[in-house]
């Protein structure tokens, strides 16, 4: 099977990468270099409670599923590319302000590993942190890479497993024939 795959972004480049290990001709166009459009400048924040906080169920459990796969998927293109990504699962803890804020993520805190941290657990994690927080809702499997290393490393893993990349390819124009 012959793919072309428009955009050399994290998300081309890794569905290039497995549509290549699974035995598929493909060839992604660029139109600048690779990873560097959104990829680039992408915080490389892996932060699937944070950013899922009023989500519905299954794009959650979906978030879930696609996180817990990021640290074998990290290891693989670091393996396969030679570059190391700065992948590093710390956890995070997102701030309560206010009593509103503290019912809400006290809320969330029922579901698995979540867990909330009062004002003192807060500032003993984090002595930076000022101000009047009420507490804190803890989820340990947030995570941040290098999304620039990540760009770079993806194009050489895609390139050494068989991928054709073409940079400085931009498409214009998509003709249907026959």
């Amino acid at each position: 099977m012959k793919v072309v795959i428009i955009g050399g972004g994290v998300a081309g480049l890794g569905v290039g990468l497995r549509l290549v290990q699974a035995g598929a001709e493909v060839t992604v166009l660029e139109r600048a270099q690779p990873g560097v459009g959104a990829t680039g400048a992408a915080a490389g924040m892996i932060a699937v409670t944070a950013e899922l906080l009023d989500a519905h169920a299954a794009e959650i459990e979906f978030a879930r599923q696609s996180n817990a796969l990021w640290p074998d998927f990290a290891a693989e293109v670091e393996a396969l590319s030679g570059r190391k990504l700065g992948f590093r699962a710390k956890g995070a803890m997102i701030l309560a302000a206010d009593a509103a804020q503290l019912a809400r993520l006290t809320r969330k805190a029922t579901e698995p590993g979540l867990s909330m941290l009062d004002a003192g657990m807060v500032r003993a994690l984090a002595p930076l942190v000022t101000g009047p927080q009420a507490g804190a809702l803890w989820s340990p499997k947030e995570a941040v890479v290098d999304a620039k290393a990540l760009g770079v490393a993806l194009a050489i893993a895609y390139e050494r497993a068989g991928g054709e990349l073409k940079a400085n390819e931009a498409v214009v124009r998509i003709e249907r024939q026959g």
